[in-house]
């Protein structure tokens, strides 16, 4: 008896979720028909490596790796059964690879529905099969963006739906086709979201805590579950054209089938806000400041930065400050025959003995932050080296 091993395989996970087998049917028929031909060539399996929904088209796969690894790391199997060679792989290039593996390691691939063999012939035929494999699933890629593209063209929603809506079937002209309607646990939420922000006074971060705060989330997957959204995932749903009504397919735009959420001057609204902020480069994250992104250093022309700093005494100090070049280095590169004035610099002399400030040499070191600019109450005055776009 040659120890073997049984490798399954189906490509969707709905294919598990079938019958009353936790395995669906395709699975334990693909065990029964490997069983029954071990069975009758002498064969005792040893092991069996089952993916429950994985696409053959890589090889990247869980448990097909688990078994390279066991063929190579334990050398104790024979043989490896697989009901079809498109179970084993739909791509002809690591077919090839793989079964060059297996053939010199000693390990024989055999298929219950195929003949396979190392004659030429043989070699012929799995070849065949193994291009086949990959024909069908190139061909059945192609077809089905065939239909989504068409589909999409006619304003329907072709896959799953955005957040705020939920995929169901609608009786239209004696048949049922699939669409998208607004989901009566989100809808409001995404509503709201927009409306929030068109305000003005809204920042993408707070309005992220708000919705997370509201129990909006996302609806999770099979290996997490359902979270709050994140603050690129509130960009990217308010910059989504699908809530005005618009299907965006490939950069094409088309009259959606489905409900709008929000209003085509509402969602205009907020790209406006969008754009502006993003154009003036204001950063929403942590501190805020209704002059951010709009100062620039009269100097080095860069766009000040905003910060607020604790004192020892525990005061909180706001500025605006310059990350551009040192101010030394900006007027000697205008005027190189001649040293900055007007710039407070520390004096590098070392017979002076003092480190007071001075105004400097070409030679001498400016000290950090000079260019900063302290945020006071009170009312308008002389802002100096700064200038507002």
């Amino acid at each position: 008896m040659r120890p073997g091993l049984n490798y399954l395989r189906v490509s969707s996970r709905r294919q598990v979720d079938k019958g009353f087998d936790e395995d669906g049917l395709s699975l334990p028929a693909q065990r029964e028909a490997c069983a029954r031909y071990a069975a009758d060539h002498a064969i005792t399996i040893v092991g069996e490596y089952i993916e429950r929904g994985e696409s053959a088209r890589t090889a990247d796969r869980p448990e097909f790796q688990a078994m390279l690894g066991r063929i190579q790391r334990d050398r104790d199997v024979q043989v490896v059964i697989v009901h079809k060679v498109d179970r084993f792989a739909r791509n002809l290039e690591d077919h090839v690879t793989v079964r060059a593996l297996l053939r010199r390691l000693g390990v024989e691939l055999v298929s219950v529905v195929e003949p396979l063999d190392d004659s030429p012939q043989g070699r012929l035929t799995e070849g065949i099969h193994a291009l086949m494999a990959e024909f069908y699933s190139a061909n059945l890629a192609a077809e089905i963006r065939k239909g989504m593209t068409q589909k999409a063209k006619q304003g329907g929603w072709p896959h799953q739906a955005p957040l705020g809506y939920r995929n169901v079937r609608r009786p239209v002209g004696g048949r049922l086709v699939a669409c998208i309607e607004p989901d009566p646990d989100r809808a409001h939420h995404i509503r709201a979201a927009f409306q929030l922000y068109a305000a003005g006074d809204w920042t993408l971060e707070r309005l992220t805590a708000e919705l997370a705060a509201r129990g909006l989330c996302n609806r999770g997957r099979r290996d997490y579950p359902p979270k709050p959204l994140s603050l690129g995932g509130v960009a990217k749903l308010l910059a989504n054209k699908t809530y005005m009504g618009l299907i965006d397919w490939n950069g094409v735009l088309v009259q959606g089938q489905h409900q709008p959420l929000v209003s085509p001057e509402l969602f205009q609204q907020v790209q406006d806000l969008l754009a502006a902020r993003s154009a003036r480069g204001t950063r929403e994250r942590k501190h805020h400041h209704y002059l951010k992104g709009v100062l620039h250093c009269a100097v080095c022309s860069r766009r000040y930065s905003y910060l607020v700093a604790t004192g020892n005494n525990g005061r909180r100090h706001p500025y605006f400050y310059c990350l551009g070049p040192d101010p030394p280095a900006v007027a000697a590169a205008a005027n190189p025959t001649s040293p900055p004035t007007g710039w407070k610099t520390r004096s590098n002399s070392s017979t002076s003995g003092s480190n007071s400030p001075t105004t400097g040499s070409p030679n001498s070191t400016p000290p950090s932050r000079l260019r900063s600019l302290p945020v006071r109450a009170g009312p308008p005055r002389n802002i100096g080296s700064l200038t507002v776009n």
